[in-house]
C-alpha cells in the first residue's frame, strides 16, 4: 500500500473489525512488482465464528488504474471546457461594449466591428458546445442520428469553415493558404459532421502553431475529395502518433482542449 494511504486503509480495516462490521471496501494505490503503483478497488467480507469473533476474510482486489486515469481526464476536460467557453463569452461581451459605444458616438464602424466580433464568437461558442455535447453523447452510448448528405460547393464550404478562425489567425500573425484544385466538382457530404471534423483539425493546427503558415488544400482523389491540413507548428512526437485519437489524449498536457 502506498505510504500516503497506508494509515487510512489500515485504520479503516481496524474500525470495521472493532465495530463488528461485516463488509469493507476502499480504493488506494498498491505497488506492482516493477515498483510502479496501480489504483485498486479492494473489498472483503469478514467471516466470524459462533462467538462472533472474526476468523477469516474473503475478498478480492480489482485494478482500476484505467478508470482512475479516465476520471482524471474527465476532470481535465471539464476544467478546460470551462476555459474554452469563457473565451468566446468574453469576446461577445467586448463586441456588445463596442456596439454600445458606436451607438452613443454615432460611429457606424464601431457598430459594424462589434457586430462582426459577436457573430464570429457566437459561431465559436456553438462549435465548442456541440463538441462537448458530442463527447457526452458518446460517453452515454447515445446513438448519433445519421445526417442527411448534401451537395455543396467546395470553395464556399471551406471559406465558411475558415471564417470562425480569422481572428485567431490574425492575432497570432499566421499566414493561411487555402488551395482548392480547379475543376473540383461539388461535394456530397454530411455537411455539419464534416464541418465539425475539419474545424477540430484546423483548431489544433492554429493552437500549436506560433509562427509561420497553415496550408489547406483540397484535391480530387478518385471519387473522393482529399483534404490536407499542414502547419509549421511544433508537430507531434513520434511516440505519440499512435495515441492522437485516444479518448481525451493530449500530447501537450499544459494546453487547453479535449484532444482530437
Amino acid at each position: 500500500i502506498h505510504t500516503e494511504e497506508k494509515e487510512r486503509v489500515v485504520k479503516g480495516i481496524h474500525r470495521l473489525i472493532e465495530s463488528d462490521g461485516q463488509f469493507w471496501s476502499d480504493e488506494y494505490r498498491f505497488a506492482r512488482a516493477d515498483g510502479s503503483y496501480a489504483h485498486v478497488y479492494d473489498s472483503f467480507y469478514v467471516i466470524c465464528d459462533e462467538e462472533r469473533k472474526p476468523v477469516r476474510m474473503i475478498g478480492a482486489m480489482m485494478d482500476i488504474t484505467e478508470r482512475k486515469l479516465l476520471e482524471k481526464m474527465k476532470d481535465d476536460l471539464f476544467r478546460d471546457a470551462a476555459h474554452e467557453l469563457r473565451t468566446p463569452y468574453a469576446m461577445i461581451q467586448m463586441g456588445l461594449d463596442l456596439m454600445e459605444r458606436g451607438f452613443r458616438q454615432n460611429n457606424r464602424r464601431k457598430i459594424f466591428t462589434g457586430k462582426k466580433i459577436i457573430g464570429i464568437n457566437v459561431d465559436r461558442l456553438e462549435h465548442d458546445v456541440e463538441n462537448l455535447l458530442d463527447i457526452f453523447k458518446l460517453e452515454a452510448g447515445v446513438q448519433q442520428t445519421k445526417e442527411k448528405t448534401l451537395t455543396v460547393a467546395a470553395n464556399g464550404f471551406f471559406k465558411e469553415a475558415l471564417r470562425l478562425y480569422q481572428p485567431q489567425i490574425q492575432e497570432k500573425k499566421l499566414k493561411l493558404e487555402l488551395k482548392i484544385r480547379q475543376g473540383l466538382p461539388p461535394l456530397r457530404i454530411p455537411r455539419t459532421d464534416l464541418l465539425r471534423a475539419f474545424r477540430n483539425v484546423l483548431d489544433n493546427a492554429i493552437k500549436f502553431t506560433d509562427r509561420g503558415t497553415i496550408s489547406i488544400w483540397v484535391r480530387k482523389q478518385e471519387n473522393f475529395a482529399a483534404i490536407h491540413v499542414q502547419d509549421t507548428g511544433r508537430g507531434i512526437r513520434k511516440e505519440d502518433l499512435g495515441r492522437v485519437f485516444e479518448k481525451f489524449f493530449k500530447a501537450s498536457a499544459g494546453v487547453q482542449g479535449v484532444g482530437l
